[in-house]
């Protein structure tokens, strides 16, 4: 693995003798040889002091020559150095031209492109925005180029909403999610088509479009739609790409994002729902559950928050229990005795095992 690179002068050497002996790509793997030699023993520092040395191009040219080969990680140090090198050497008109340039690498045009977006320039130039509906650019590229478009001021919503609808169903994953950040009515017009027109697919995109209407229905919503959507993840969750990760997790979570009384009624009681799951969800959704213990709390209610406890015990639980029980016990008949017994039953067991809420929902 490689640990740091640079050293303008050695490369330029290496790059002439190694275009006449052997060509441009046995020079490649010579640089990338000599870079890794020259740095592989020496402080973060230290490197940093000799990556300073380095022009603009000569950092970019080191780059290219690892860029493919090695992870992201190892770049850190070249591409913190070529961000500062980009500001006293390199106008926004140059930077964009390295993007676009098709003989840098994606690593290297990724790291450019994060570079524009640390510069403060309009994300939303029209060169970056073209290349999004290219099919021969490498997706890590688009999706930092979304994220320059983003915090552009001039951005236009309707970019997110082209690319959200686009067949490029992994890019339109963080379109859409963008788009809900910028233009939430815009999104979930978006996303109530997606799950409208939903084939059985589950892909990145209807994953986004899941947790976009989930994070409309937490704001605002009628049981109805509540029930619609949960009507629409059951069926995700029933049928044969269950087996999905993804496509699960996606679907549980997003019902436990809404944290209404009747998402995580259905979460706590449905048997297509591992207990891990719910234990996370019982957690997020732990002020819920205590809501539905108000002093008229129905039989039903009650029997849902004794089995979210039973999986899921917070101690945090406990006062609003002893309060449903106060509250059955005054209506002395034989079924609140029976629930009263119920309730004393879960007391016992939270108090003895039960965990404190984290309090970060």
């Amino acid at each position: 693995m490689l640990k740091i690179r640079g050293m303008r002068g050695l490369v330029i050497g290496i790059v002439v003798i190694s275009l006449l002996l052997v060509g441009s790509a046995a020079y490649a793997a010579d640089q990338m040889s000599f870079i890794s030699k020259e740095f592989s023993d020496i402080s973060e520092t230290e490197a940093m002091s000799k990556l300073s040395e380095s022009s603009f191009d000569s950092l970019l040219n080191d780059i290219n020559a690892m860029g493919d080969k090695v992870d992201m990680s190892d770049l850190i140090f070249h591409a913190n150095a070529l961000a500062e090198k980009a500001a006293a050497e390199a106008s926004p008109e140059r930077i964009i031209k390295e993007i676009s340039n098709e003989n840098n690498t994606d690593a290297a045009r990724v790291i450019l492109t994060q570079i524009y977006r640390r510069t403060g320039n309009d994300g939303g130039n029209k060169e970056l925005v073209a290349m999004l509906e290219r099919s021969d650019v490498d997706f890590e590229i688009k999706r930092n180029i979304l994220l320059n478009l983003y915090q552009s001021p001039s951005a236009s919503v309707d970019v997110f909403a082209k690319i959200a609808l686009s067949e490029d169903n992994r890019l339109a994953f963080h379109a859409l999610k963008i788009l809900n950040e910028v233009d939430s009515k815009a999104a979930i017009e978006i996303a109530d088509g997606i799950i409208k027109g939903f084939d059985g697919v589950v892909t990145e995109k209807v994953c986004a479009a899941i947790k976009v209407k989930a994070s409309q229905l937490s704001i605002s919503s009628s049981k109805g739609d509540i029930q619609e959507f949960i009507s629409f993840c059951d069926g995700v969750l029933s049928k044969e790409y269950k087996k999905d990760d993804i496509a699960t997790d996606t679907v549980i979570f997003a019902l436990s994002d809404v944290m209404s009384v009747e998402t995580i009624s259905y979460i706590v009681m449905s048997e297509k729902i591992d207990t891990i799951a719910k234990s996370y969800c019982i957690e997020q959704n732990y002020s819920v559950l205590e809501k539905m213990l108000v002093e008229d709390a129905a039989k039903s209610e009650i029997e849902i928050v004794s089995e979210a406890m039973r999986i899921y015990p917070i101690t945090d639980m406990v006062a609003p229990l002893q309060s449903a029980l106060s509250t059955q016990l005054k209506s002395r008949s034989a079924e609140s005795d029976e629930t009263a017994k119920q309730i004393q039953s879960i007391i016992e067991f939270v108090s003895e095992n039960g965990l404190k809420a984290t309090g970060k929902y």
